[in-house]
């Protein structure tokens, strides 16, 4: 016997697993938190397969477009401060804000929002790149490859 797991939150597919004997209850299986005996149709391009509470459905699959419109906020940021302290080739690494830390315009009004917007695109590229199941540093470099 399988069972299918999905996510508590998003309910979306996540593995499956051979399921244990219920010791008490013999020819029965136990079944975990998050998880259906069910099986998921095959996986389709373009979706997720969503875990409604009695069957499985497919949900079109907007996370890449939302990563996408995160890095580009995130390269807009990089961009501002690469202008203001006179690097057209800034792309926000963590190596590379110690240049910016060091800069003079760092100690200004406009360098301070500049290092909170590049705080709040870095966070908001780690959050949608957790979601395609990317980690750091993979989502920079999806950020920046083709740029």
């Amino acid at each position: 016997m399988i069972v299918y797991h999905f996510d508590p939150k998003t309910k979306i597919f996540t593995h499956s697993e051979v399921a244990y004997p219920d010791p008490v209850d013999k020819g029965k299986y136990l079944l975990p938190a998050n998880s259906t005996f069910t099986n998921p149709p095959e996986a389709k391009a373009g979706s997720l397969t969503i875990w409604n509470g009695s069957a499985w459905e497919y949900q079109e699959d907007h996370r890449r477009d939302s990563f996408d419109s995160a890095c580009n906020q995130f390269r807009e940021v990089c961009s501002n401060i690469g202008t203001a302290i006179g690097d057209p080739d800034f792309r926000g690494g963590f190596d590379e804000m110690s240049k910016f830390q060091q800069s003079a315009i760092s100690q200004t009004l406009e360098g301070v929002r500049l290092a909170i917007a590049w705080s709040a695109a870095n966070d908001l590229c780690v959050y949608e790149g957790r979601k395609l199941g990317l980690g750091q540093p993979q989502w920079w470099y999806e950020c920046w490859k083709g740029a």
